[in-house]
């Protein structure tokens, strides 16, 4: 039984397409050699016959090769492309090209719309709401623009105590 496996074993590792391009190369490196080293052309032709028999053998094996990609070279291609497409969004928003994206295609935040509806009233003066409404609400909404306030706030108060 167990040599009967062995055997199995061994026929299927044969008829892999791997494994006959293997042989085959074998068999032209041993037949060129022996070209090489003959003084004899009948000789040297017999071999070269057979170096042409196993090239053909080879190329009709080749069909049967897969070139297979590793699972790794698939995932650190997506991987690669994940991070170059994450870096591309923070470019545009970074550089302000993807905020008039936003407007060009009409999604403005809440806040903004809140914002600019604000703004709208303090300049009309039948409204009540006057300008230190527009700042609280501003400086609430946008912290970038409160820490601002906050900093040029500490600069006013140092040059009004300086004088």
């Amino acid at each position: 039984m167990i040599k009967f496996f062995v055997v199995f074993i061994l026929l299927l590792c044969s008829c892999s397409s791997v494994n006959q391009i293997s042989t085959s190369n074998h068999v032209v490196q041993e037949n060129a050699i022996q070209i090489l080293n003959t003084q004899d052309i009948n000789i040297a032709h017999k071999h070269a016959s057979i170096i042409l028999k196993e090239t053909k053998d080879i190329a009709s094996a080749i069909s049967g090769v897969k070139d297979v990609t590793p699972w790794w070279a698939n995932l650190m291609q997506y991987g690669f492309v994940a991070i170059i497409g994450i870096a591309i969004v923070v470019i545009l928003w970074q550089t302000g090209i993807g905020q008039a994206i936003r407007v060009a295609i009409g999604w403005i935040p809440s806040n903004k719309r809140k914002e600019a509806s604000l703004a709208k009233s303090v300049l009309d003066d039948n409204k009540p709401e006057n300008i230190r409404e527009l700042i609280a609400a501003k400086r609430l909404s946008d912290p970038e623009f409160d820490a601002a306030w906050r900093k040029d706030n500490k600069w006013l108060k140092l040059q009004l105590q300086a004088h």
